[in-house]
């Protein structure tokens, strides 16, 4: 007598959830739009941050009737003033420029293509990574415009230029070494500027991109908005070698080949 084979076991599979899919079988798609947060699209153009003092306004304006209103990139110009006597400086930059030209009271609304003068009675003061503009008191200290390079080296990293013009004492100088740290590009006016300490401390600091004229700034600017990545490149290669701050000679040497090698 044959026995009857035995039952055949029915094994009962655990559904897959969605994340355990075989990966062999690709995910649909969705077309959902990707949000981008507002900071990182705020920092996705260039600010060419420039700063002067005494002798910044005939810079300035040369520079701007050089540079192209189309470039995509966003300026913010500052220039020691005092507090106590209203200035005049927007409606004349005005006249310089196709670009809209307006006093700035909120950093976090740049928007490209337009120049933004940092008024008169303003400082500034960064809280939590944003840059806020403070009133400024009666006989208050020129505003910074070390604070200001710094601050935009911090929150806009390698999308910033930092542009010395025109001025006397050492301002900026340290702003423009926290940009070129933070893979930015320097400038600073060559031997044009009517009062050459502030353009003459940076570039002895060794962190200057560039030596030219107003004119020629602006010419570049127009140049590296048309070619981003190629600056970018050459930025990140430049002042690879660190010399001595306190050796002037060989200082003087560096200086004399970098501007050789800009023109």
């Amino acid at each position: 007598m044959k026995s009857n084979p035995p039952p055949k076991k029915t094994i009962l599979s655990k559904k897959k959830s969605i994340n355990e899919t075989d990966s062999a079988v690709p995910p649909l798609q969705q077309n959902n739009p990707v949000d981008i947060p507002k900071n990182e699209a705020k920092k996705s153009f260039t600010v060419v941050a420039i700063g002067a003092s005494a002798g910044g306004l005939e810079a300035i304006s040369e520079l701007l009737q050089n540079v192209s209103p189309t470039t995509g990139m966003a300026f913010i110009y500052v220039q020691h003033l005092s507090p106590d006597h209203k200035s005049m400086l927007t409606s004349i930059l005005a006249k310089k420029t196709k670009m809209k030209v307006q006093d700035i009271d909120d950093m976090e609304k740049l928007i490209p293509n337009n120049v933004y003068v940092i008024p008169y009675n303003k400082g500034i003061e960064v809280i939590d990574g944003h840059i806020k503009l403070i009133p400024r008191s009666n006989g208050g200290s020129a505003i910074s415009i070390d604070i200001l390079f710094s601050s935009l080296a911090e929150t806009h990293k390698e999308n910033v230029i930092g542009v010395v013009l025109s001025g006397s004492a050492y301002d900026g100088t340290t702003g423009l070494r926290d940009i070129k740290m933070a893979g930015g590009l320097t400038f600073a006016q060559d031997d044009s500027a009517k009062f050459t300490s502030m353009p003459h401390s940076a570039i002895a600091d060794g962190t200057v991109d560039y030596i030219m004229s107003p004119k020629e700034i602006g010419l570049e600017l127009n140049r590296i908005s048309k070619n981003p990545l190629q600056v970018q490149d050459t930025a990140k290669k430049e002042f690879a070698f660190d010399f001595d701050n306190s050796n002037p000679d060989l200082k003087n040497i560096v200086q004399h080949l970098q501007k050789k090698k800009k023109r």
